[in-house]
């Protein structure tokens, strides 16, 4: 491709040199165009001449001619030809590096106006279209795409769009083998100059993007392992029509941007919706706290205390006290998990086994009744209930109970200082609909001492991997019975965090001790 010789030089100049060149030799002069145009003529031209290019940046932009074939008309054109060349390619670069810091003057503020807006309060479709119009805007392009990878469902979706390449494309964009969907496999931009003569292309693709020239840039954050986010697609390059590699480059950094500003945003999201969540959680876990007894009864010749500390905002460890006439019942349950699922499951059981209470059943009848009721919900929110239910006469000193699988309960035997655990049959509930419950009784004197427990107390580890233990709960039960029913659950709970210390609480920890004091 010629160059134009006067884009590099001025006229007045040039014609001022030709004409010293001429007078000082007496010889006449031409300087002609890359098209052969004359530019200047000094003198009337003889029939021999001698001709010398002008380069400018080592392309042809002219002609230096001079009449004569002697030494002399071949000096004075090489000396022109070499003048004229030094000049206009000093100017064409001085031209060059002009054009180039304005370019990246205009790129540099193009990306600080993207940065300016692109807001992490912004949605993808927002954040899509701001970044593909100044994209379009700046590159030239006539039509463009931005593709979106939702990492919920690792599908793309259309963010933005201009001129017809609209949602309706996504399963063209990333058919197998297509051109987009290449880019989303290798993370590699692609440009390629013109459609029409690219091999690569498929006949639908050429037709929809037409024959022109394509670029293709993902949209992907540095050195991450969930890096590509999707990509920018631009076509029809205006005015040459061809897209560049400083084009790649250009829309690259946007694509940057772009990356930047959805991780924003969807850490943003994520932050929102953890907030949401633990409000929810917080809700629940008042509600939950709400549920459970404000303080045990008040019940001659007892000393009673429950206590519940969930592993979590919200746990499915659940105990109860119902009076009826001159009874007292007590329920310690544990539902799987300690989630707010469980703790629902836990609210629904509260509602059975109280509306049961009630009644005149007795524990193994309240908990088989539980187990019917409660079998089909359980199963489908794939939970079990563990529970322990017993009823306690103070003028008889009776107790009556039933086991669903539960932890085996303590009774400390203050006559002679023993250890008896209350062993009934029982499955838990929630997993066979008709199931019966075996129960006994047995007689209960004063300084004896009930312990209900979770398998929060027992299981819970230390820092080398060792369980609480039921030898270390026994043990410990034994040593404090003498005290009242508080001090000894408050002394369980406190050498089960000693032994934990370190260790995060995995699982909730509930405690109902009953004292029997007259």
């Amino acid at each position: 491709m010629e160059m134009n010789l006067l884009q590099h030089l001025d006229s007045d100049w040039l014609s001022a040199t030709a004409r010293r060149a001429a007078e000082q030799t007496a010889r006449p002069v031409q300087v002609l165009d890359g098209d052969d145009h004359l530019l200047c003529a000094l003198g009337k031209m003889a029939q021999s001449a001698v001709e010398e290019p002008i380069l400018v940046l080592g392309q042809s932009a002219g002609t230096v001619r001079v009449g004569g074939d002697d030494g002399l008309a071949q000096t004075l054109a090489d000396l022109l030809a070499n003048l004229l060349s030094a000049r206009a390619s000093a100017e064409a670069e001085l031209t060059s590096l002009s054009d180039e810091l304005l370019t990246k003057y205009e790129e540099i503020n193009l990306l600080y106006d993207i940065g300016a807006v692109l807001s992490p309060l912004l949605d993808e479709n927002t954040i899509g279209n701001i970044a593909l119009d100044k994209a379009c805007q700046v590159i030239g392009a006539q039509r463009g795409a931005v593709l979106v990878i939702d990492p919920q469902e690792d599908t793309c979706y259309v963010a933005a769009e201009q001129a017809g390449l609209g949602s309706e494309n996504v399963a063209f964009f990333t058919e197998p083998d297509s051109l987009l969907q290449g880019v989303l496999d290798t993370a590699q931009p692609l440009l390629i100059e013109r459609l029409a003569d690219y091999a690569g292309v498929s006949p639908a693709e050429r037709e929809h993007y037409g024959g022109g020239s394509f670029l293709a840039v993902p949209i992907a954050l540095p050195a991450s392992d969930d890096a590509l986010m999707g990509v920018i697609l631009l076509l029809d390059k205006q005015p040459s029509g061809v897209f560049t590699a400083n084009d790649q480059k250009l829309l690259a950094a946007i694509t940057g941007q772009v990356a930047t500003a959805i991780q924003n945003r969807r850490l943003v999201a994520e932050v929102q919706a953890a907030q949401r969540l633990k409000h929810d959680l917080e809700i629940a876990q008042r509600i939950q706290v709400g549920l459970l007894p404000e303080r045990p009864p008040d019940v001659p010749g007892i000393d009673l205390i429950g206590l519940c500390i969930p592993a979590a905002s919200v746990g499915g460890d659940y105990y109860d006290f119902f009076t009826v006439g001159d009874q007292v019942d007590l329920v310690l349950a544990d539902v799987s998990g300690h989630s707010v699922g469980a703790a629902l499951v836990m609210a629904a059981t509260r509602s059975v086994l109280r509306a049961q209470a009630l009644g005149d059943q007795s524990p193994a009848e309240i908990l088989a009744h539980a187990n019917q009721v409660m079998t089909d919900d359980l199963a489908r929110a794939g939970l079990f209930i563990t529970g322990f239910y017993a009823r306690y006469v103070p003028t008889t000193r009776i107790l009556r109970y039933a086991n669903a699988g539960h932890n085996k309960p303590v009774l400390y035997r203050a006559a002679d200082a023993a250890i008896e655990l209350l062993d009934t049959e029982g499955i838990v509930l929630g997993v066979l609909p008709d199931i019966p419950f075996e129960e006994k009784q047995t007689t209960i004197a004063p300084g004896d001492v009930l312990v209900l427990y979770t398998d929060g107390i027992t299981e819970g580890l230390n820092t080398a991997g060792e369980q609480f233990g039921e030898e270390r709960l026994y043990k410990f039960i034994s040593e404090v019975a003498s005290k009242p029913s508080r001090v000894i659950a408050d002394g369980i709970l406190s050498a089960a965090r000693v032994h934990g210390q370190g260790v995060e609480q995995y699982d909730d920890i509930s405690l109902v001790v009953m004292k029997v004091t007259a």
